[in-house]
């Protein structure tokens, strides 16, 4: 069997090119069960997409002002999604929501895409049945592909990466390196993807391949220095990952997404991966015989990623895919799936087809349980159209800002994206926000939220009802406006209400 290198048959370019269309499709279909974006991320990413197609080449980079408290603030910021914000704006043209979710489909189908050229040389048969492989691995997986957020292409990248790793081809390993930096913070998986290939050239062919390491930690490097946010992506860097990777947890609470699974949502979304995962263990091939270098890559990765999945679920968008590939790519090695024939597979295509089906709707259901659109955009756009433009918004909670970010870009924030974006700046101040929010304080918050916050304007949602009832009390703070979903607030200039 001939290892894969970066060539492709005309024949194997139409099969990969027709099944990533079906694969958008089904993407398309999972998007519009609901008329909302997947998830909350998304609409910060569309608004900076939609700001950055408004921006001349002349006033760019991009001005920040919008979450000054913290590490974002105007004179730090970093857009550390800069080219995934540039990809997005072609899909703007004609809409911004649907234009958004047809992204949100396009970006996971390129994911899907990357994965069948990582693949190996397979028959039609092998191809589908990898293909709905995909689909079936995890319905939380198509979940999070289905978001308008970085991890899909994340994940085109990474297999892009793999077949240029495995195929040696180092100067455009380089430049897949720097593009990916520009693309997306997460960039750091590149080294972990290279040390994982050392590992498997040294196992294979007992020797450190230092040149398209060099190439690949090069291209890296060259993507965070030659960047319009230089230095400061190097310190952003640091404020956005050291705290996620420390051995004694996390310093504040952070998005859901961070937290590892319970051992029994965890077997949900990652049996089948972890089966496939012990699938490419059984059958990895011999070290002598040509092409292990691409199992051994993928199954070592892999085993990182479940290691990275047992501390943070949202490795989910990682961990399958790959435990999938490096399956694939043991198992055509080891038992010749190329030569597997449409009659020989018809069991196994049949309950591989079951299961993308279920996962597919599983998802769907998932998806359709998104809220509303339109939360938050009654008093996003009160806030709008009767405060001062850049006033200080406090708010309850800080994921409640990608949503009002897209409303109204004429406030400014309190915290968004990340808690410890907003702590980092200033523990204490972070700490008597957490306690005002809850409804902890014994005096009334009002004046507090005004001088230690710098803010008059006070945005509460539903879920916070001790506050609310607080400022009800509170003789400074008077109630503006109220929606179905949330409350604004004002303190008073003088702390007194006429």
């Amino acid at each position: 069997m001939q290892a894969k290198r970066f060539e492709y048959e005309y024949a194997e370019l139409l099969q990969i090119a027709a099944l990533s269309i079906l694969a958008f499709v089904v993407f398309v279909i999972i998007q519009f069960a609901t008329d909302a974006l997947v998830g909350t991320d998304g609409y910060y990413h569309l608004k900076l997409a939609l700001l950055l197609k408004e921006t001349s080449l002349a006033d760019w980079p991009l001005e920040f002002p919008w979450l000054p408290l913290t590490v974002l603030s105007p004179d730090r910021y970093v857009d550390h999604h800069f080219l995934f914000h540039v990809f997005i704006i072609p899909f703007t043209v004609f809409s911004e929501i649907v234009g958004g979710k047809i992204a949100a489909a396009f970006f996971a189908a390129a994911a899907f895409c990357g994965f069948q050229i990582a693949l190996p040389r397979l028959s039609l048969p092998a191809r589908i049945l990898a293909s709905g492989a995909f689909f079936a691995i995890s319905p939380a997986f198509l979940y999070r592909m289905s978001m308008l957020r970085a991890q899909s292409l994340s994940l085109a990248m990474l297999m892009l990466i793999f077949v240029l790793l495995t195929s040696k081809r180092k100067y455009a390993l380089g430049a897949a390196a720097f593009a990916f930096v520009w693309m997306y913070n997460a960039f750091p998986l590149i080294a972990l993807l290279l040390g994982c290939f050392s590992a498997a050239e040294i196992l294979v062919k007992r020797r450190i391949p230092w040149s398209i390491i060099i190439w690949g930690l090069g291209g890296m490097l060259l993507g965070l220095i030659v960047n319009p946010y230089f230095p400061a992506n190097i310190i952003f860097l640091f404020h956005h990952l050291v705290d996620k990777f420390q051995p004694g947890g996390y310093a504040v609470k952070v998005g859901t997404e961070w937290y590892p699974y319970e051992s029994e949502h965890f077997f949900t979304h990652g049996a089948l991966s972890l089966a496939l995962l012990g699938l490419a263990l059984h059958f990895a091939p011999d070290t002598k015989r040509e092409g292990a270098e691409h199992v051994w890559t993928a199954l070592i990765f892999a085993l990182v990623l479940l290691a990275m999945l047992l501390k943070s679920r949202r490795f989910i968008e990682l961990f399958p895919p790959f435990a999938l590939l490096s399956a694939v790519w043991s198992l055509q090695i080891s038992k010749g799936l190329r030569n597997v024939k449409f009659l020989k597979v018809g069991a196994a295509m049949a309950a591989t087809l079951a299961l993308a089906v279920f996962s597919i709707l599983s998802a769907s259901d998932s998806v359709s349980e998104s809220k509303d659109l339109e939360r938050y955009k009654d008093s996003a756009l009160w806030l709008k159209n009767n405060t001062p433009k850049g006033s200080l918004v406090f708010m309850s909670d800080w994921d409640d800002f990608p949503r009002l970010f897209y409303w109204n870009a004429h406030n400014t924030y309190l915290a968004g994206l990340d808690p410890y974006f907003f702590y980092a700046t200033d523990p204490a101040r972070f700490h008597l926000w957490r306690r005002i929010t809850r409804g902890k304080l014994k005096a009334p918050p009002g004046p507090l939220i005004k001088g230690r916050f710098g803010s008059r304007y006070i945005f509460i949602d539903r879920d916070h009802e001790k506050l609310r009832m607080q400022l009800e009390k509170d003789q400074t703070s008077r109630q503006l406006f109220k929606s179905g979903d949330s409350y604004v607030y004002e303190v008073a200039s003088n702390h007194a209400v006429n």
